[in-house]
Parts: C-alpha cells; sequence; structure tokens
C-alpha cells in the first residue's frame, strides 16, 4: 500500500492485516495511520492530526511483523494533553490466530514491531493553552500507550484478570497451551476452571531508536522542556513492570533532563537530539 505525492486523508485504516504500508509527501486527519500487517511501515514528511502518529490496532492483537520508520514527520497535537506516539493496547488474554513465535525459549502469540526508527519528528504543540502545554511537557513524550491492556473484570469466579499478579503468575493451575485449548474447544468454561485466562505474551522490539525530535512552542509557552520521552504512559493505574513486555528494564526515562550522576553531572546529553521553537 502506498499512498503518496501531497494525498490528503482521514486515515490509513488496514483492519486484517497489510504488507508494507509507505506514506511520503501526504497530510493525514484524526486518525493517523492505523493498521496491523506485514513488512515495513515507512512514513516520511507526513503531517498528522491523529491522536497517535500510529495506532497498532488492538482488535487484531497489536500485530506488526517488520519495522516501523518514521522520518521527518510533522504531528498536530492540536489541545491533547497525554502524548503517545504509537498506540499499543495489547489484550493478553485474547488468542489472535497468529503463528507462535519461539525466541530465546519463550513463546509469543503476537508481536510488536521488530525495529522502530524515529529520525525526525516535530510536533507541534502550538494549540495548547497554559495547562494542557504544563501536561504535556510535565508528562514529556511516550513512545508507546500502555502495551498491555488491563481487562478487570467484577466476576467473583475470576481470581486474576490483566495485573501484576496475573502477568507474575498467570495460570494457577498451569495448563499447557494445547490443553487449555482443548478444554476450550470442549466448551469447558476455562476461566472458571482455572480461574483466570491464558496469558499469551507478546513479543517486544528488537530495537528502538530515536533521533531529532522537534517541538515547536507557543508564545506563552516558549520557555517550557519536556520532562523526558518514556517508553510507555506512566500513569500508576498501568504502571506493570516493563520486562513483562520488553527484554530490558525501561521504567527508567529513554532520557531525563534532571537525572543526574553522583557528581551532578547529566546522565544523558540529547540536547543536540531535542530542539525547540517558539512560533509567531
Amino acid at each position: 500500500m502506498s499512498v503518496i505525492n501531497h494525498s490528503k486523508l482521514s486515515r490509513i485504516d488496514g483492519h486484517m492485516g497489510v504488507y508494507n504500508i509507505t506514506v511520503k509527501d501526504s497530510t493525514l486527519g484524526d486518525k493517523s495511520v492505523a493498521a496491523v500487517g506485514f513488512g515495513t511501515m515507512y512514513l516520511e514528511n507526513v503531517k498528522s492530526y491523529g491522536e497517535h502518529l500510529v495506532n497498532l490496532r488492538k482488535d487484531y492483537g497489536c500485530a506488526w511483523f517488520g519495522d516501523v520508520v518514521i522520518k521527518n514527520c510533522t504531528w498536530d497535537i492540536g489541545s491533547r494533553i497525554d502524548k503517545f506516539l504509537i498506540d499499543i493496547t495489547y489484550d493478553p488474554t485474547i488468542e489472535y490466530g497468529y503463528d507462535k513465535i519461539v525466541k530465546n525459549g519463550k513463546t509469543y502469540y503476537s508481536q510488536l514491531p521488530n525495529n522502530i526508527i524515529i529520525d525526525g519528528l516535530t510536533i507541534d504543540a502550538t494549540g495548547l493553552d497554559a495547562g494542557g502545554g504544563y501536561g504535556f511537557h510535565n508528562r514529556g513524550l511516550n513512545l508507546f500507550t500502555k502495551i498491555i491492556c488491563d481487562t478487570k473484570t467484577d466476576d467473583p469466579k475470576v481470581k486474576y484478570w490483566v495485573d501484576e499478579t496475573y502477568l507474575s503468575n498467570p495460570m494457577p493451575p498451569n495448563p499447557t497451551f494445547e490443553k487449555y485449548m482443548q478444554d476450550k474447544a470442549d466448551k469447558l468454561n476455562v476461566v472458571e476452571l482455572y480461574g483466570c485466562p491464558y496469558y499469551f505474551p507478546i513479543k517486544a522490539p528488537e530495537t528502538i531508536t530515536v533521533h531529532n525530535i522537534h517541538v515547536i512552542n507557543n508564545a506563552a509557552l516558549s520557555t517550557k522542556r519536556l520532562s523526558g520521552i518514556y517508553m510507555r504512559n506512566r500513569t500508576p493505574a498501568y504502571n506493570f513492570n516493563d520486562h513483562y513486555f520488553f527484554d530490558k528494564e525501561y521504567d527508567k526515562p529513554y532520557f531525563n533532563v534532571e537525572a543526574v550522576d553522583a557528581n551532578g553531572k547529566p546522565l544523558f546529553d540529547y540536547s543536540k537530539e531535542v530542539t525547540y521553537e517558539t512560533a509567531d
């Protein structure tokens, strides 16, 4: 799928899987790109008014079997305070039907992009008022939403749901996948039988690379700076430990302008990676 040459679309939406999305020199509306699929998703010189620049669709397991490249794009965030560049809200209680992925002795049932490369992203924050601007800069830029969807239930028969307990000990007692699926096929109430749904982990990206972030503030917010660029939504309600879906611990910010070592020296110097300007 290719969209080029100054197209203007409300969205690019792929429900059941697409191959090799390319969008160049175009403008996208409030839904931007919402898809699952395969190959390379390549966005270059795209201006988006979407709530997210990319949405990996929850109803198909947030799956992208390939890479995502965002190059020299502009994201107009309007008046939204919470900013999540790539929307990923995966429900690990659902078996989406993809082939199982086995890596390093672990089995996964869906996967995030292998590699995510962000090289040139302008965030147009000129639509924020003072309160919204404070929220945006204070909360920082989150590359992803909460990754894992919390699916709480009031059903007293369900002892576990998607929370820290479920993720750390998801299937007590622990049937095999084949036994669980056979019981389900036999029309047994597997949630009641085992006390919780089966846990279907999603495979994390191999690499995430971020360069050249540029923020355009309005005059009222000209001195404001991002608190950091974070891997995901830091809202405590969804604060699962990241080792459930990343190989490394990413609870610490990707960068934090206030992080210093014992001698007061900044731990990270991203001054050349994040720049600012004030709109007229």
